[in-house]
């Protein structure tokens, strides 16, 4: 199974807040590890194969635990879900747009993963995106 990554993006900052974040844009990024090995967490258990496919001078990205008590909602095609953890089992962690700002998108990686990071750097620096590892 591959790890796949969508970005939940969170509209308002006032959200950050709340025991509830809501994910009001979902970004599903092309599998392609050269990206995803710089942001995936090292400790999550499907962590190995993405880190030894990061680009070779990429930055790994920060990204922080959620804080205590607070699920994450979102939508899909079998409704509404709140989730603290992938369908891995492991915590959702978020960072802030100015963190993936710094993404390292390859040259010939496919325009979808392009087209998000084009997205991600017209977000204010101050948006939080939760990442959802499947």
């Amino acid at each position: 199974m591959s790890l796949a990554l969508t970005l939940m993006v969170m509209k308002y900052p006032f959200q950050l807040g709340c025991k509830e974040w809501s994910a009001n844009i979902s970004l599903e990024m092309h599998t392609d590890y050269r990206i995803t090995g710089q942001v995936v967490h090292p400790g999550h258990r499907k962590a190995r194969v993405a880190l030894e496919a990061k680009l070779s001078g990429a930055p790994q990205i920060r990204t922080y635990s959620l804080p205590p008590n607070v699920v994450v909602g979102r939508y899909d095609d079998e409704g509404e879900r709140r989730e603290r953890t992938d369908p891995y089992g492991q915590e959702l962690r978020w960072t802030y747009a100015r963190n993936l700002k710094q993404l390292v998108i390859p040259e010939d990686a496919d325009w979808p993963n392009k087209a998000i990071k084009a997205f991600i750097d017209q977000c204010p620096d101050n948006t939080a995106i939760v990442l959802y590892f499947h």
